[in-house]
């Protein structure tokens, strides 16, 4: 007789057990949900036709980087001179690491060119990219900082 008792809260366990093992399963990562999750780069040096960065740095420092798809390219700067295939590996990874160049985004270029060639926007006099796509996409971007000479007159 005791056992009755218990009858009820043994079939209450049963269906925690189950809510909790279907709650479980469902937690289970989806193979689609993976899957947006990884990104392709959006850029590649293929779609490039000429590249010109030109980067002034307060100390007098210069970094100078030109690519054209005819072959040519170089790396100056920053204690480096590179030329041929180490200038097209390293612009190449650069133009990687950049946001979509066809999309109006300058200063977010700006920032990724930056971060990825690890130099401080504070040490930034004046920032130059001209490029040029395949598909004859054209596009200038010019940053000056002139943050030594600021004479507002308020």
């Amino acid at each position: 007789m005791k056992f009755k008792r218990y009858i009820p809260l043994l079939v209450l366990v049963i269906l925690a057990a189950a809510a909790v093992i279907q709650g479980l399963r469902s937690q289970v990562a989806q193979p689609e949900l993976l899957q947006s999750q990884v990104t392709a780069a959006e850029n590649s040096l293929d779609m490039i036709s000429s590249w010109e960065l030109e980067i002034e740095l307060h100390g007098g420092e210069e970094l100078e980087m030109s690519y054209s798809s005819r072959g040519r390219a170089s790396s100056t700067g920053l204690g480096r001179r590179r030329s041929d295939d180490d200038a097209v590996e390293e612009i190449r990874l650069l133009v990687e690491a950049l946001p979509p160049l066809a999309e109006g985004m300058p200063l977010g270029i700006i920032q990724a060119a930056l971060d990825h060639l690890e130099i401080d926007e504070s040490d930034v006099k004046e920032f130059e990219l001209e490029y040029e796509l395949t598909d004859g996409f054209e596009r200038k971007i010019d940053l000056d900082v002139n943050g030594d000479d600021d004479n507002d007159n308020d």
